[in-house]
């Protein structure tokens, strides 16, 4: 899932107000001692700390409001204390020095800094409208050229949400923010941006299983390759800007004759909340769209516990699909999940099972071939998005 922005637009965070429409003054105010501290463990002096509200995160940026509720100075032990009200459940602890940030998601009352990193890029989202890293208290007002620009950022692995007239909120895209200036441009806003694969490096979203060959990522024009941790090692996966729709695409070419009886590769991305750990409610779901080049025939599944609960001694590829082959120019794919169908003559298929009854509980959003022995297929994607679904579905 990926953006990318080069600004002149300066960070626009919010002003540190007290409390904001999340409470009410007759609400108990709680108070928690929070401890800043540098990389090396010493006091962090005249760092500012803000309080976030997770609780009514998503409201309040959907309103264009902050979700900070409270914030304070550090001392010369790095000390600080901060208040909020009953209403809040669940809180995060930013903190910042020129050059250095911290965030806590959660009760801890002791926040370390590390060095910073920063973050840029252009979006076709209206002016004015409101870039949120998620869960952070950060903001960027996207400018009148159309970019936008975050500066002393916590390192960690961010949502970007784009509040759009302070009538919604979407998610616009992901990204890993580390001690360098990042890139991310907003492509597009229609639907659930999944994976466009832009900056090269898919290894916090992609999964991957099959047979035959060996799995990489790759960047050809930087001529740099690597295998990401977790990925099956025996599959072939390349991400390259050569031919790709826009930016880079993903690629798979895989010669099927691994298994005689079933010659299967996919390619294959978690869909589940927290980065996978849970299972997606995909009920609103209307439609996922792609771009796609290739040859062969291939399945795009979305795996589902109903059916391996219900099914257990089917094999995976029981879950709903479609069915395609992958056109040799590049094309856009939209399909309806009205289309997604069990495989014929499977026992989910003889038992009617349809959308309705499988999208509750989606694990993993698959494209893959179940072709003939001594086929080479190959696929290229970019610009993944699933219609109809907002990011808290994901989180």
């Amino acid at each position: 899932m990926k953006l990318a922005l080069c600004a002149t637009l300066g960070l626009a965070l919010l002003s540190c107000s007290g409390k904001n429409s999340a409470g009410t003054t007759s609400e108990t105010e709680n108070e928690i001692a929070v401890r800043i501290v540098m990389p090396d463990g010493s006091p962090a002096v005249n760092a500012r700390v803000y309080l976030i509200d997770a609780t009514h995160f998503d409201s309040l940026i959907a309103g264009g409001q902050s979700p900070r509720i409270d914030s304070a100075i550090t001392d010369a032990q790095g000390q600080v204390k901060l208040s909020y009200s009953s209403s809040i459940l669940s809180r995060n602890l930013l903190a910042q020095l020129p050059g250095y940030a911290g965030l806590v998601k959660g009760n801890d009352s002791v926040v370390q800094l590390g060095v910073s990193g920063s973050l840029s890029g252009s979006t076709l989202a209206t002016t004015g409208s409101k870039i949120f890293l998620d869960g952070s208290g950060l903001w960027a007002t996207v400018d009148s050229d159309k970019t936008y620009h975050f500066q002393n950022i916590p390192q960690g692995f961010y949502a970007l949400l784009l509040a759009s007239d302070h009538a919604q909120t979407q998610f616009a895209g992901a990204v890993i923010i580390d001690t360098v200036e990042q890139v991310f441009d907003i492509q597009s806003d229609d639907g659930f941006l999944l994976e466009d694969f832009d900056d090269g490096n898919s290894s916090p979203l992609i999964a991957a299983f099959g047979a035959g060959g060996k799995w990489y990522l790759y960047d050809e024009m930087a001529g740099t390759s690597f295998e990401p941790s977790g990925i099956d090692s025996q599959i072939i996966l390349g991400i390259s800007a050569t031919d790709a729709w826009k930016g880079k695409s993903l690629g798979l070419s895989i010669h099927l004759d691994s298994f005689a009886t079933a010659p299967y590769g996919s390619l294959a991305c978690k869909l589940g909340p927290d980065s996978g750990q849970g299972r997606a409610d995909l009920s609103e779901l209307d439609s996922v769209s792609f771009w796609v080049k290739g040859s062969g025939q291939f399945r795009l599944v979305f795996a589902s516990d109903y059916i391996h609960t219900k099914y257990p001694i089917e094999e995976a590829g029981a879950d709903l699909g479609y069915v395609f082959r992958a056109p040799a120019q590049w094309t856009r794919m939209v399909i309806p999940v009205d289309s997604l169908q069990p495989p014929s003559g499977s026992q989910p298929q003889l038992d009617g099972i349809q959308w309705h009854d499988v999208a509750s509980s989606i694990d993993l959003l698959v494209i893959g071939s179940w072709d003939s022995p001594g086929l080479t297929i190959e696929i290229r994607l970019d610009d993944i998005r699933l219609h109809g679904v907002s990011h808290p579905t994901f989180r």
